[in-house]
């Protein structure tokens, strides 16, 4: 398990840059983060948050498998619109609803250095949305208005391993998207039980791809 970086920590707000090289150390930080990943009870987990500042992602949705992305570009995002609440391992017990496209077509690579294609719609879409934009140094709480982000950010308190972590000027934190487990069983942020039975942003069913995710 790599470990996190928390907010404020600069890396977070830092603009990724593109992978130059898909090998097999690239491939072995995908298995990495996903370790992490599952092991924190997450959906989500972009390079940033892991300290590695590469245009990359990690995801797993329920009911599909780990999927990674490398030099992700969203090429289509629907019109229509939804809020859903979201949270961020970043920001541990920070919550709040973030509207975003329902539907989008994304454009990667995945670990294997093969090109790709996506529509997702529903969690999925949403997941990929949030990590993209840890990827361009956007955390969910810039999507709020500023009163509502102080508000939110006045009771937060980074963990205590992340500020020593600072202090001593460590730099290989790891996040990704946190479970919480709260009355409905939060993951990163939304609940469980909207992705397991139905999806309030799509009106019933899981997410979708096109060629099954053109799968890696």
């Amino acid at each position: 398990m790599i470990p996190l970086v928390y907010h404020p920590d600069t890396r977070l707000t830092t603009v990724a840059g593109e992978v130059k090289t898909i090998d097999q150390d690239l491939a072995a930080l995908t298995r990495s983060m996903v370790e992490t990943m599952h092991g924190e009870k997450g959906i989500g987990l972009a390079g940033p948050q892991v300290g590695r500042m590469d245009r990359l992602f990690v995801v797993h949705v329920p009911n599909d498998e780990p999927r990674v992305f490398i030099n992700p570009r969203i090429v289509a995002a629907s019109p229509d619109e939804g809020a859903y609440e979201e949270g961020c391992l970043s920001i541990p017990g920070v919550y709040a609803d973030i509207r975003r496209p329902l539907e989008i077509t994304v454009e990667a690579y995945n670990e294997a250095g093969d090109p790709f294609r996506l529509d997702a719609d529903g969690i999925l879409a949403r997941v990929i949305q949030h990590e993209y934009d840890h990827l361009d140094g956007v955390l969910f709480i810039d999507r709020l208005t500023q009163r509502k982000r102080e508000r939110l950010l006045k009771s937060y308190r980074a963990p205590l391993r992340s500020r020593a972590e600072a202090d001593a000027g460590a730099d290989d934190g790891h996040g990704h998207e946190r479970a919480q487990e709260h009355a409905h069983e939060r993951v990163d942020g939304y609940a469980r039980e909207s992705m397991d039975t139905t999806d309030s942003e799509r009106g019933g069913g899981g997410p979708q791809s096109s060629s099954k995710w053109d799968r890696s």
